[in-house]
């Protein structure tokens, strides 16, 4: 009967939790702030809730340089004129890498080319927030031809979409990938290491490949965020921690009261 009981209770803990994690459900006494999902895009149905004394921060955003060329560092700083410091800032690049990276300052490297929305998110030592903006182009190199050189062509092993702006070593010599994800080396046919990084992506080595001249090699490399797709606060699934635990609950308390039935 004890156990039963206990069965019960986490199962009252359970819904408990979930309808506490459900989205759009907030605690505390602050406005809501709107957070993207890390997956490209925003994500309007996403919201947590300021504790602080509703005083929203004035957030400015800069990037430097603007426009920046695929696989060049950018560099952006953020700056607050209001609330309380010292301030803390979380950004968001809009792409898959570098997700929630931290600081005043912070440096970032795109893999493709493209207009991006980079936001910085403040909070005050009182708890307010706030958040700046600012619109970064990037801009792809121009696109290597070559008739007689070997080309690595790189690829996402996850989407199979092709990797501009990755560095590419081929021996002694490093290229970067151009908008089709291309790098052409004007060398010999013959036995080379290969090296593949780029920014979001787990580096690629390997020794003693053979290579022709004229022919076209292509290479997988694998994204180092995949299962990274939650937004602040949230699990590797974009599901609150707290709605987690509170089927976790659930789960058990179901099998506690069954094994007892």
């Amino acid at each position: 009967m004890k156990l039963r009981t206990i069965g019960y209770g986490m199962i009252l803990i359970g819904f408990v939790l979930i309808l506490f994690n459900l989205p759009g459900a907030s605690v505390g006494g602050g406005p809501t702030t709107t957070l993207p999902c890390f997956q490209g895009g925003p994500c309007t149905s996403t919201t947590r809730t300021s504790p602080g004394n509703n005083q929203a921060l004035v957030v400015t955003v800069s990037a430097s340089p603007n426009p920046v060329n695929v696989g060049s560092p950018v560099t952006f700083s953020a700056s607050t004129t209001s609330g309380q410091a010292p301030y803390s800032y979380v950004w968001y690049f809009q792409d898959m890498a570098g997700i929630g990276a931290t600081g005043q300052t912070v440096t970032h490297t795109y893999a493709a080319s493209g207009v991006y929305n980079v936001v910085a998110f403040a909070t005050d030592s009182q708890g307010n927030t706030g958040q700046g903006s600012v619109q970064l182009t990037v801009t792809a190199p121009a696109t290597q031809n070559c008739t007689n050189c070997i080309v690595i062509h790189v690829v996402s092993s996850y989407s199979n979409a092709n990797v501009p702006g990755a560095s590419v070593t081929l021996g002694s010599s490093t290229k970067t990938t151009d908008a089709n994800g291309n790098a052409a080396f004007n060398v010999p046919s013959g036995s080379y290491s290969l090296t593949v990084s780029a920014s979001g992506y787990m580096t690629l080595s390997k020794t003693g490949v053979q290579f022709a001249q004229g022919q076209t090699y292509t290479f997988a490399i694998v994204n180092s965020n995949l299962g990274s797709l939650a937004v602040v606060g949230g699990s590797s699934f974009g599901v609150p921690n707290g709605m987690l635990l509170g089927f976790g609950f659930l789960a058990v308390g179901v099998f506690m009261v069954r094994r007892r039935s």
